[in-house]
């Protein structure tokens, strides 16, 4: 397939993505200060991958090889995270620091795991509600500390500090506001009134970026080797079935 019929199928995709970056770039210049500027930019890019991303994603069970639909979706995160990058490096150069570019550079293997779970989720059951399950998963790890207060309720004393250190550890604006702008997001007195593990009763840690982008990214390849194997299941599965009804016919005549 040449140059213009790759562009042409990933029209939707790339017009789609452009304007996502867009929006974002246009909210985070709506700040007056430069470094809040950048601290928008740096929380909205996870809410795009999350809440947008997953319905951008490309995936056919059928007529395709199995290697193609894994690297079909995974192809759409990148060109979604490529214009991402477009608006972090506008950003960047109108506030003179390089924390955009550095969050979107973090938030790649957090694509790799958004795309590769939602591919996973498509071929359990179907594009749409594989792709309502990835947005939901994601959405669900970068809201973690609007949710964690009812779980500490509920789990033993004993795992409470457990629970409050994952939320922390898996939430990519987290993570990427402490390590990139120094900002401690869960303990500003706005936040800790929504979530109560900033406080002195749970003394979590900021957990290295590269750490969780490691993780992140053994997660998507994990995810993705799941669904290249299931992929070959369902394709021996309907060998199998055409086969036997091959077989049928030519019996018949």
């Amino acid at each position: 397939m040449n140059l213009s019929g790759i562009v042409r199928k990933k029209k939707t995709a790339i017009l789609s993505s452009a304007l996502a970056s867009s929006v974002i770039t246009l909210i985070s210049f709506s700040a007056t200060e430069a470094s809040n500027r950048v601290i928008l930019f740096v929380f909205l890019e996870p809410v795009a991958l999350a809440c947008v991303m997953p319905f951008l994603l490309s995936h056919r069970r059928d007529a395709e090889s199995h290697r193609a639909r894994i690297l079909r979706p995974i192809a759409d995160a990148a060109i979604f995270c490529a214009l991402l990058a477009a608006g972090a490096a506008i950003l960047a150069i109108y506030t003179g620091v390089v924390e955009p570019l550095l969050s979107t550079l973090f938030l790649l293997p957090f694509a790799l795991f958004v795309a590769s779970s939602t591919t996973l989720f498509s071929l359990l059951s179907g594009l749409y509600s594989g792709q309502i399950a990835g947005a939901t998963l994601a959405t669900l790890i970068i809201s973690t500390p609007f949710y964690v207060s009812f779980i500490l309720k509920i789990v033993p004393s004993t795992l409470r500090l457990f629970v409050a250190q994952s939320a922390v550890n898996v939430n990519p604006i987290i993570v990427a506001s402490a390590s990139l702008l120094q900002f401690d997001w869960l303990r500003s007195p706005r936040m800790y009134s929504i979530c109560p593990i900033g406080g002195d009763q749970f003394p979590f840690y900021y957990p290295s970026w590269l750490e969780v982008a490691a993780g992140y990214l053994l997660c998507g390849l994990l995810f993705a080797a799941a669904a290249y194997l299931l992929s070959r299941k369902i394709g021996r599965r309907k060998e199998r079935k055409y086969g036997k009804t091959c077989n049928s016919d030519k019996l018949q005549l």
